[in-house]
């Protein structure tokens, strides 16, 4: 079966006329596409997410005892209870009239966030003496000279790890030693 040539020409012709929006839409797609893939791969924000693949922020507090020897405190401890609820003890030996403090523990505030972390201590016997926790430079009292018992609460900025100090003032000789009990907790 032989076909003239005008005949050949004229069915490429046709296909062709039929076959050329097809390639010029392939054709438009072959540059069109890795348009749209880079658009999408770039940050509309520009800011990029910290919670990439499952990471979170961290929540609570990392709390340790800094320890050391000194006059008035003595034999402390730290004991992690629950998650959220660590307890320490401390002797306060008799001592005279005065001041003392004492750095005792550093908290790192594990999230991004502010967080509160609470403090609540006493002795079981009062001792005349006031006890608190010092903190940029200001006194949280936690047990008073007639051994009423406070709760306190210190906010402590994301990131940052402080130091607090235990004190006791005392207005009189403190003739006896007694065990100073504290819960520090935080959510």
């Amino acid at each position: 079966m032989y076909i003239s040539r005008n005949k050949r020409q004229q069915i490429f012709s046709s296909v062709g006329r039929f076959l050329e929006p097809f390639g010029l839409g392939l054709l438009c797609l072959l540059f069109i596409i890795p348009a749209l893939t880079f658009s999408n791969l770039t940050p509309l924000a520009k800011k990029l997410n910290d919670n990439v693949l499952g990471v979170q922020d961290e929540t609570g507090f990392e709390v340790e005892m800094v320890g050391g020897n000194h006059n008035v405190f003595q034999n402390e401890h730290l004991i992690k209870q629950e998650e959220n609820l660590y307890k320490y003890d401390t002797k306060v030996v008799s001592h005279s009239t005065g001041n003392y403090s004492k750095p005792i523990l550093l908290l790192t505030n594990l999230s991004s966030a502010t967080n509160e972390i609470t403090f609540k201590g006493s002795t079981e016997i009062p001792i005349g003496s006031r006890i608190g926790l010092i903190y940029e430079d200001r006194f949280y009292e936690l047990q008073d000279s007639l051994g009423e018992m406070t709760t306190q609460k210190i906010s402590v900025e994301g990131t940052e790890t402080i130091n607090v100090f235990l004190s006791v003032e005392s207005f009189g000789d403190v003739q006896f030693g007694e065990t100073f009990f504290m819960d520090i907790s935080f959510n």
